[in-house]
C-alpha cells in the first residue's frame, strides 16, 4: 500500500518543513527569544540573537532560568508577575527590566511575555527587544531638555523644578537652603574686545568653577546670557 504510505508521510514531512522555517525565523531574528518552563522556568530554547548578547552557550543557558539574568527580580517577585498569564486573565505582558551578561554588564530591555501550549505542556515564550540605543537617546533629549547647551549647567527649567521640590520636602520643617542670583561684571566689554568665542570660553570656566566650589547635593544653573 505505497500510496497509503505515501499519504501518511506528506503531512508528517510538511510539518516538519514548516517547524524547521519557523526555527529558522527566530534563529536569524535580531531580538532575544526564548522560551522556559512554566512550573521549573529553565530555559529550553534561547536563540542566537539572546546568545551573542548575553554571551553565554546554549549549553549554560540551558542549565539557567530568568532570574539568572534579570538580577531586578527575585523568584517570588517574578512568579508574581507571571501569575496573571498562568491564570489566563492576562494574554501577554510588557515590561521594562535590564538583562545582565555574562561579563556582568548590564542593558536595557523591553520584554513581551505570553503563555502557550507546546506539546501538551505549558511554557512561556519571550520575545525581548535590546533597547540601549532608544534608551540613550531618551536620556540625551531628557538632558538637553533641562540643560544649557554652552555650558552644560542645568538650566531654568531645571533649576525651578530643584526649587519646587525643596519647597516640597520643606513643608514647614524650615530646612535651610540658600538661592544666589550671580552675574557678570562688564561681560559685554569680553563680547566686544576679545569676540563671542573668547566669552563663551569665559562662561564655561565661570561655571566650572562654581560646581567645584560646592558639594554634590547644591547646584549651579545658567538661567541664561551672563
Amino acid at each position: 500500500t505505497g500510496a497509503s504510505l505515501r499519504s501518511e508521510v506528506a503531512p508528517r514531512k510538511e510539518a516538519e518543513g514548516e517547524q524547521a522555517r519557523l526555527l529558522h525565523v527566530l534563529e536569524s531574528s535580531l531580538n532575544e527569544i526564548y522560551v522556559f518552563d512554566a512550573e521549573t522556568l529553565r530555559f529550553e530554547y534561547v536563540n542566537r540573537g539572546a546568545q551573542g548578547n548575553l554571551g553565554y552557550s546554549l549549553e549554560q543557558l540551558r542549565g539557567m532560568t530568568p532570574l539568572d539574568i534579570k538580577p531586578q527580580f527575585t523568584e517570588a517577585s517574578f512568579r508574581e508577575m507571571i501569575g496573571p498569564l498562568l491564570q489566563r486573565s492576562e494574554e501577554m505582558h510588557v515590561f521594562y527590566t535590564v538583562h545582565r551578561r555574562a561579563d556582568g554588564s548590564l542593558y536595557p530591555v523591553e520584554v513581551h511575555l505570553q503563555l502557550v501550549e507546546h506539546g501538551g505542556r505549558r511554557v512561556f515564550l519571550a520575545v525581548i527587544l535590546d533597547i540601549t540605543a532608544r534608551k540613550q537617546t531618551e536620556d540625551l533629549m531628557q538632558h538637553i531638555a533641562f540643560h544649557d547647551p554652552l555650558t552644560d549647567l542645568p538650566n531654568r527649567n531645571l533649576l525651578y523644578d530643584r526649587l519646587l521640590d525643596a519647597i516640597r520636602r520643606d513643608d514647614g520643617k524650615g530646612c535651610p537652603m540658600a538661592l544666589l542670583l550671580l552675574d557678570l561684571d562688564r561681560f559685554k566689554e569680553v563680547n566686544n574686545t576679545l569676540g563671542h568665542e573668547r566669552g563663551d570660553r569665559l562662561l564655561q570656566e565661570v561655571g566650572r568653577r562654581l560646581k567645584d566650589a560646592l558639594y554634590e547635593r547644591d547646584m549651579v544653573a545658567r538661567l541664561g546670557g551672563d
